[in-house]
């Protein structure tokens, strides 16, 4: 697994912990994370699991090896993000920064229209 070759030991925290590869400095001004990418981390899925029933008693069992019914899957939710644990005294922010540059944009140049647009809660790409 890619993870566990990027987890390392931290004597300061007593623990394995993932760090990433943190760049700032980019074309698009963005911060970009590698190995593993932090700032993308998969919703909730699910992910069936077929439990075959053998009866290992019966000689007959291997007949019907392969043919599984509906209440032979299983059904497991797998949650990433929950994988995510502050440290004692600390909590996790989540943030979505809507049309940051456009807004830092508006900002910065005064502009009334586009702060107006902005501020409106609609879609501002739709008005423009």
């Amino acid at each position: 697994m890619p993870l566990l070759r990027e987890n390392k030991y931290d004597q300061y925290f007593n623990m394995h912990r993932l760090y990433s590869k943190c760049f700032v400095y980019t074309a698009t001004g963005r911060i970009q994370m590698h190995s593993p990418n932090l700032q993308f981390v998969p919703r909730n899925f699910s992910v069936n699991e077929t439990v075959p029933e053998v009866n290992y008693l019966d000689d007959d069992a291997s007949q019907d090896e392969g043919q599984f019914t509906p209440e032979d899957i299983a059904q497991y939710s797998i949650s990433l993000r929950n994988l995510f644990i502050p440290s004692k005294g600390n909590i996790f922010l989540s943030a979505d920064y809507s049309q940051l540059e456009l807004r830092v944009l508006a900002h910065l140049s005064d502009d009334a229209n586009l702060l107006e647009s902005l501020n409106s809660g609609e879609d501002v790409f739709k008005q423009i």
